[in-house]
């Protein structure tokens, strides 16, 4: 399982990844410029996802995915599912009100606590 130490915000606003077998060329070019483990994605001002994860972001209230996303993601769907997070309209501006933002992937569980601090985003 890979670490992340180091990521940064990075809007693309033409982005388009509908489908895990869509060219991933786009995404590739936004994680090499970016000089970070990892990026989040903000598309037409909402935060999406990462490279290659769902977003869960963590506070007091409890776990929420962000409700505009770049693919829904088995994984995110199967949580949301079990009631375990919910969706909300997330911005830049709202990173700052959450504790931690976790990664979910097929590969990748909740409870492998592959996360960040949400003060550790790079804008």
């Amino acid at each position: 399982m890979r670490r992340i130490n180091t990521v940064r915000l990075i809007t693309a606003d033409d982005i388009e990844y509908d489908y895990k077998y869509t060219d991933r060329a786009r995404l590739n070019e936004l994680l090499d410029q970016s000089g970070c483990d990892d990026i989040i994605i903000v598309k037409n001002g909402l935060v999406t996802d990462a490279f290659a994860a769902n977003l869960i972001f963590e506070s007091s209230d409890g776990l929420f995915t962000p409700d505009a996303y770049l693919l829904p993601g088995t994984k995110r769907q199967y949580l949301l599912d079990m009631g375990i997070i919910r969706q909300k309209r997330i911005t830049v501006a709202d990173i700052k009100f959450y504790d931690r933002i976790r990664f979910i992937s097929a590969m990748i569980d909740l409870e492998d606590n592959i996360c960040i601090n949400s003060f550790q985003v790079r804008i």
